[in-house]
């Protein structure tokens, strides 16, 4: 069973309050030993926030009526109606608060049959004491809010470990890779480079488009370092682009000048990108044409000479190239690094054009 929030991720139990199944990231343990999913935590504390919000209103409410009442007497019977002002006022001051309190309250049956003018009269006369209740209850809320705050503060403490626990290593690994190639270039390392580059770069850059509050949120100083090292990383790849231009000649790369127009045409109506972004969009756009060509070299030469072996080799690639397309054209519009749709569906049906090449030269030299 996979979790109701991350169908990539097997569950581990349900939620006690809306029973969808949740992976051990989104289970959150209460006070009372309940597992609760964090949409239906965020959900309490939004209630919570709101019943807080009223109750201060209807509490303003009240010492309005509080002074109200004691500048009646004192209007009507001088200082003499001060001490009854200030009595009944009272009283009347907690009726606003006593209904609010009992409407947040379950009522029981026999209560319910109650008629209104009793109610009031009850009300009325036990004031006092349901305010005393009332206080409770807000003290109560103000500290489930503080709870809420502490469970949220844990949530992101451990997902930032895992985080860090996983792209750390990631990081390192690229830092030692780029630092390899500056000694001794290698192009096909370098592609390699680029496309876990890729994975990394956007998914920190996703990370920080997540709002403050949101589920699995990792704090922002760390994902600012990450960033600040991958930028670094970039300026290195871009330095040894230089040195070492692409074999890819400019005429190999006219059939895809629709694709720059492309994206031009199509950045209106859509976040906007910032330059840095726009900059690795391009050695994204540039990596896809190069392995796309070198995808269509490969299979020209396997149609004169055909080996089994880099049949095999050619067909994976084709394959996860597909599945990087893919992945692409499903992500969110706003996601960083994101290309248009249009321009993905340019490189999606350069791969059906191999796939279909593939399967002509398999279907040809099968026994």
């Amino acid at each position: 069973m996979e979790c109701h929030y991350h169908p990539d991720l097997k569950a581990v139990t349900t939620c006690k309050i809306c029973g969808q199944p949740i992976c051990k990231q989104c289970s959150i343990s209460m006070a009372s030993g309940d597992i609760w999913c964090y949409s239906c935590l965020k959900k309490r504390e939004e209630e919570r926030l709101k019943i807080l919000k009223k109750f201060r209103i209807v509490a303003i409410i009240g010492v309005i009526l509080w002074i109200l009442v004691l500048f009646l007497n004192i209007k009507e019977h001088g200082t003499g109606g001060i001490i009854r002002g200030l009595i009944i006022g009272f009283f009347v001051a907690c009726l606003p608060i006593s209904y609010f309190y009992n409407s947040n309250m379950m009522e029981s049956p026999e209560a319910a049959k109650t008629s209104v003018i009793i109610k009031f009269i009850v009300k009325f006369i036990l004031g006092p004491f349901i305010l005393v209740k009332a206080i409770k209850f807000y003290k109560f809320l103000e500290e489930g809010g503080k709870a809420n705050e502490r469970i949220e503060k844990e949530l992101e403490e451990a997902n930032t470990k895992d985080f860090c626990d996983f792209f750390d290593r990631d990081i390192i690994y690229l830092e030692d890779d780029i630092k390899e190639l500056e000694k001794a270039y290698d192009a096909e390392k370098m592609k390699l480079l680029k496309d876990d580059l890729r994975f990394t770069k956007e998914s920190i850059e996703d990370e920080k488009m997540k709002k403050e509050g949101e589920n699995g949120k990792i704090k922002d100083e760390v994902l600012k370092n990450y960033s600040e090292r991958l930028e670094k990383i970039i300026e290195r790849i871009k330095a040894l682009d230089k040195k070492h231009p692409s074999s890819i000649s400019i005429y190999d790369k006219l059939p895809f000048q629709k694709v720059e127009k492309m994206n031009q045409e199509n950045n209106i109506n859509k976040r906007k990108k910032t330059k840095e972004e726009e900059e690795y969009i391009e050695i994204k756009r540039d990596l896809y044409i190069e392995n796309i060509l070198d995808m269509e070299n490969k299979i020209k030469k396997l149609e004169i000479n055909y080996n089994v072996q880099d049949l095999k080799a050619l067909k994976n690639d084709i394959e996860y190239r597909n599945i990087t397309i893919e992945n692409e054209l499903y992500k969110p519009n706003n996601s960083y690094g994101k290309m248009d749709d249009e321009v993905l569906e340019i490189f999606d049906e350069r791969l059906k054009n191999l796939r279909e090449r593939l399967e002509t030269l398999e279907s040809k030299y099968q026994w």
